[in-house]
């Protein structure tokens, strides 16, 4: 059955898809475009970070293994991919276990290597070795030696038989998602075209539901969300935040952003600060104070924002974590390092608060 037809005139004409010359062109077109491994369940902010190709890893046999495609995606997961063209024989009978080969021994590669080429390969993903980060690192060793990861199988057609396989084995793995994708290219008017498809459980092709914009978060929701992006540098942050005005009483309010969640800190209906995180990286948020509360309510006198600055650095912060905002009335704290400025911070609140009460 025909899926893809050129329109000529009123004339729709079938286009017929176009085998690959070699294996090595279709596992290219997958190393350099992850986004077609993606699934539509997956966050929208999911990533595939690429590791290498031909990947060796050691066998119990004495042989090596080489895996096709490794990837780590953005929860630090291991993505092995095997890619075949559907007029290789062993599409039929040798894939599947050729794969499982692959997952049972990934736990033997060289660590530091895979390491090393994820960070030289993302080195635009990981500013300030923020994205991979020592937790990050961490939990990808930890899903490594617990083998979870995920597996997918990629051809240009993918058999039944193989599809019933695949499908059968994703419902029955817990630590493993099995799927597999289907990347046909075609050649039409001088244009080289690619379709997609995937072979996997109906759950997994119902797009992500984004977080109902009307609905506020709350501290458990937050730090849930956060974890599911494996963000612990806004868990730390948060909760540091959280520490240090709970003893001032200071009332804490929860927005409901569903791209840039906020939580603002207030004394008596006056905002003291507000805490910007995204779910998007690994970065710990950002903490904006009302420029006009500061001058009001501080005990001291100043001329402009850098003068703002200047008292916090005087007070202990560290310099380099302090910016100054684009307008007049607002300035933001940087929190790079939450803990290096606790002691501070609260130091600063404790008199801006005493000040508003009385």
């Amino acid at each position: 059955m025909h899926s893809m037809f050129n329109l000529v005139g009123s004339s729709a004409d079938p286009v017929l898809p176009v085998p690959y010359s070699k294996e090595d062109v279709l596992q290219e077109i997958v190393a350099k475009n992850p986004d077609l491994l993606i699934l539509p369940s997956d966050p929208y902010d999911y990533k595939l970070f690429f590791v290498a190709r031909e990947l060796i890893l050691p066998s119990s046999s004495g042989s090596a293994l080489r895996v096709d495609v490794v990837f780590v995606d953005s929860q630090a997961v291991p993505v092995i991919v095997e890619v075949k063209r559907s007029s290789d024989s062993r599409i039929h009978n040798e894939i599947m276990s050729q794969v499982m080969d692959y997952a049972s021994h990934l736990n033997l590669c060289n660590f530091d290597a895979l390491v090393s080429n994820l960070c030289k390969n993302n080195a635009e993903d990981n500013t300030d070795n923020m994205t991979f980060n020592s937790d990050f690192i961490s939990r990808l060793r930890s899903n490594i030696n617990s083998g979870i990861m995920k597996l997918i199988i990629v051809a240009d057609s993918i058999p039944k038989t193989l599809a019933r396989t695949i499908l059968f084995t994703n419902g029955q793995t817990h630590n493993i998602l099995m799927y597999g994708v289907e990347i046909s290219q075609y050649h039409v008017n001088g244009e080289h075209i690619l379709s997609r498809s995937f072979v996997v459980s109906d759950q997994y092709l119902r797009p992500e539901k984004p977080a109902n914009r009307s609905t506020h978060w709350t501290y458990d929701s937050l730090i849930e969300r956060f974890r599911e992006c494996g963000n612990s540098n806004a868990i730390d942050n948060l909760n540091a935040s959280i520490r240090l005005t709970s003893a001032l009483g200071i009332e804490i309010v929860y927005g409901s952003g569903s791209l840039n969640p906020t939580v603002s800190f207030n004394s008596k209906d006056i905002q003291l600060f507000t805490e910007c995180f995204s779910f998007k990286g690994q970065g710990g948020g950002v903490v904006y104070i009302n420029h006009k509360n500061i001058v009001r309510y501080s005990n001291a006198k100043f001329k402009s924002s850098d003068s703002i600055v200047d008292y916090l650095v005087a007070h202990g912060f560290e310099q380099d974590t302090l910016k100054v905002g684009i307008n007049s009335t607002t300035f933001y704290l940087r929190l790079l390092n939450v803990e290096s400025n606790i002691r501070s911070f609260a130091s600063f609140l404790t008199d801006v608060v005493k000040n508003i009460l009385t």
